[in-house]
């Protein structure tokens, strides 16, 4: 394998990697934010697990947004 061949092979294994983990942590946010919704619509949560979970909700988006 010439060097040009391995560098090439390097950076595809990097770019591979980079979208792994960049899916991994979106699948890790999207498990948070059904976790914190199941929270909103649960009718045993009290009201401060509630707020607390809107809360955090709307700081995840703003956060994810940019915003």
């Amino acid at each position: 394998m010439t060097p040009q061949e391995k560098a090439r092979a390097t950076r595809q294994e990097h770019r591979e990697a980079q979208a792994r983990k960049r899916a991994e942590k979106e699948a890790e946010r999207e498990l948070i934010r059904k976790s914190l919704k199941a929270v909103l619509a649960s009718e045993e949560a009290t009201p401060a697990e509630k707020l607390e979970s809107s809360k955090l909700l709307l700081e995840m988006d703003k956060t994810h947004t940019g915003f």
